[in-house]
């Protein structure tokens, strides 16, 4: 059975002004306006997610167990070698994996790199679509490129995996599409 979204939502705000609708009704009547507002493109949006997921399968590192084996493979020509070791250590040990990849990584210490630094810090994690989130300065056309890449996919700022399909509030943490 297919609902009829406009109908519903006249018929819930009609109820609500005659006060018949209760406060928990009330929000899911905001819920679906604002949904309503916001039909995404459906192609658009299958097409970021086919991008993320080639993103997440194309990275070297789902587990911290490849972090182990990137590092002996590329012991002098990995993008973390641009952070600090102090930096390049916080932003490890801030990484948290499930069976799908990373679902959250602390970001403030990128924001000391360039954008072509960050997005192939972040590349090896399946999350470079977050680049353009950082208050990075581009200098390079290419930077300025990965600067404007505004995708409609990215791990929300601000939070943290703090399970499956759990982003919780975490300064300086980027909670992924894979928590």
């Amino acid at each position: 059975m297919r609902i009829n979204t406009r109908a519903l939502s006249a018929l819930l705000t009609a109820a609500l002004v005659a006060g018949a609708v209760a406060p928990a009704m009330a929000d899911q009547a905001d819920a679906l306006r604002a949904a309503q507002l916001q039909q995404p493109n459906i192609e658009v949006n299958a097409e970021a997610a086919q991008q993320a997921s080639a993103d997440l399968q194309a990275a070297p590192i789902h587990t911290p167990a490849d972090i182990v084996a990137y590092a002996s493979v590329h012991p002098t020509d990995s993008p973390l070698l641009a952070l600090s070791p102090l930096d390049r250590q916080v932003f490890l040990d801030s990484l948290r994996y499930n069976a799908s990849g990373v679902t959250s990584f602390r970001y403030d210490v990128l924001e000391h790199l360039t954008p072509s630094q960050a997005h192939e810090v972040l590349a090896l994690i399946g999350q470079q679509s977050f680049t353009s989130q950082l208050n990075l300065k581009a200098a390079s056309p290419t930077d300025q490129r990965i600067m404007k890449f505004r995708p409609s996919l990215i791990p929300l700022k601000g939070y943290l995996c703090e399970g499956r399909g759990t982003c919780t509030v975490a300064e300086h943490n980027a909670c992924a599409g894979t928590c």
